[in-house]
C-alpha cells in the first residue's frame, strides 16, 4: 500500500499490492546482498525494477465510456456512540434526506454504511417508499446503507440498497469478526465487549448482481471488504464504477482512516475504476481509476462532496490473471533458490 503514491505504483495494475509487496521485500533483499557481498552490479538490478515501475506508470489500462456522471456523497457525521440510540434515529433520517434534496441535480447519491441505524422493514413505508418516489420524481439514483431482515429467517444483513430507477440490494459477505459477528456465541454475556449494537450479522451471499443504477454497473463494498482485492475483482470487468461504503466511526482518531482510504486507492489502480468513497465521519472521497484522489472530506465535520465521474471499461493484467503472477514470482524465487542450495552445497562437497 506504501507504494501508492511511489515509483512502483506503476506495477500495481500488472500484479496487485501483493506483487508489489514481493518486489519491496525483494529490493531490500537487493541493497543487503550489494552492501555484505560488494557486488555492486545488484544496484543496476534494483534500479531496473524502480526505473520500470516509474515507466509503467504511465500506461493506460483501461479506458473511458459512456458520459461522465455527476455523484454526491453524504458524510452525515453521526457520533458513534450515539448512532444506534432509538431517540436519534429520526433525527438521523431526516439530516441525510435534508442533505439529499439539496442535490436531486446529480445523477447518483452515495449514503455510508448503516448511515439510517433501523431495520429495512421498520422504516420501508413511512421513509423508504417515500423516498424512493422522490429519488424517481428528480432522476436520481440512491446507493443507501443500512441493516437488513430476512423475510423468510431471522438473518440479518449489514446492505446496500439502491433507490430510484431500480430497487435492490447487496449483502455484505466479509464481515468483521467481534464487530459484526461472534464466532464464539458462548462469549456473548460473559464479557461486556462482546455486546457490541448490531454484532449478530449474516454473511451476504458469495455471488450477488451488480447494481444498475445512473446507467451504469456499480460494483459495491462495505467497509473493509476492498481490503481483499479479489473479492473486488468479482465486479469485473462489467463494473464501470466501483463504490465503497464504511463506517469509519469505530476508528476514532487514529491512523486508520488514512490507512483505509491509501487501500481504496490501490484498489482503484488494480482495477483501472474509479471508486466513490463514503464514509459516516471522514475520510469521503472521489478517487480516479488511476488511484489518485479526487477530493477527500474532512473527518468529523458533516460534509457533501460532489464531483463528475467517469465510468470506465476495459481489464488490468491483474484483473485478467488475479494472483497468479504473485503465485509465478514466488515459484520462480523458490526455484532459483533451490538451485543456488543445490549448487552450494555440491561445491562444499
Amino acid at each position: 500500500m506504501s507504494q501508492i503514491d511511489g515509483p512502483l505504483r506503476g506495477y500495481t495494475p500488472i500484479i496487485g499490492v501483493l506483487g508489489v509487496s514481493l518486489l519491496v521485500a525483494f529490493s531490500a533483499g537487493l541493497l543487503a546482498m550489494m552492501w555484505q557481498s560488494k557486488r555492486w552490479w545488484l544496484a543496476g538490478v534494483f534500479a531496473l525494477i524502480w526505473l520500470g515501475g516509474y515507466a509503467l506508470n504511465s500506461i493506460m489500462w483501461t479506458y473511458p465510456v459512456d458520459d461522465e456522471i455527476k455523484v454526491s456523497i453524504i458524510q452525515g457525521n453521526i457520533p458513534q456512540e450515539t448512532k444506534w440510540d432509538p431517540k436519534q434515529i429520526f433525527k438521523i433520517l431526516a439530516l441525510y434526506q435534508a442533505r439529499t434534496e439539496q442535490h436531486w441535480d446529480s445523477d447518483l447519491i452515495v449514503w455510508p454504511e448503516n448511515a439510517t441505524p433501523i431495520f429495512y422493514h421498520n422504516a420501508k413505508k413511512v421513509f423508504f417508499d417515500p423516498l424512493q418516489e422522490l429519488a424517481k420524481q428528480n432522476g436520481t439514483d440512491l446507493l443507501v446503507g443500512l441493516p437488513v431482515k430476512a423475510e423468510d429467517s431471522n438473518n440479518y444483513y449489514n446492505s446496500m440498497m439502491s433507490l430510484g430507477s431500480n430497487h435492490e440490494f447487496y449483502y455484505k459477505r466479509h464481515l468483521v469478526p467481534f464487530g459484526e459477528f461472534v464466532p464464539f456465541a458462548w462469549l456473548r454475556g460473559l464479557i461486556a465487549f462482546f455486546d457490541l449494537p448490531m454484532s449478530s450479522f449474516t454473511k451476504g451471499p458469495k455471488t450477488q448482481g451488480l447494481f444498475d443504477v445512473a446507467g451504469q454497473k456499480i460494483g459495491v463494498s462495505i467497509c473493509f471488504e476492498d481490503v481483499f482485492s479479489r473479492e473486488i475483482l468479482t465486479a469485473l470487468p462489467e463494473a464501470t464504477i466501483l463504490v465503497n461504503a464504511s463506517n469509519n466511526g469505530w476508528y476514532g482518531d487514529s491512523l486508520a482512516p488514512h490507512q483505509h482510504l491509501q487501500i481504496s486507492q490501490n484498489r482503484a489502480l488494480e482495477t483501472g475504476r474509479p471508486i466513490v468513497r463514503a464514509t459516516t465521519n471522514g475520510i469521503s472521497a472521489f478517487i480516479d481509476e488511476r488511484g489518485k484522489l479526487r477530493a477527500t472530506s474532512k473527518q468529523f465535520e458533516e460534509d457533501v462532496l460532489t464531483e463528475m465521474v467517469q465510468p470506465h471499461q476495459g481489464v488490468t493484467p491483474y484483473v485478467a490473471l488475479g494472483q497468479w503472477t504473485v503465485l509465478l514470482m514466488s515459484l520462480f524465487m523458490l526455484l532459483i533458490w533451490a538451485y543456488h542450495r543445490v549448487t552450494f552445497s555440491n561445491r562444499a562437497v
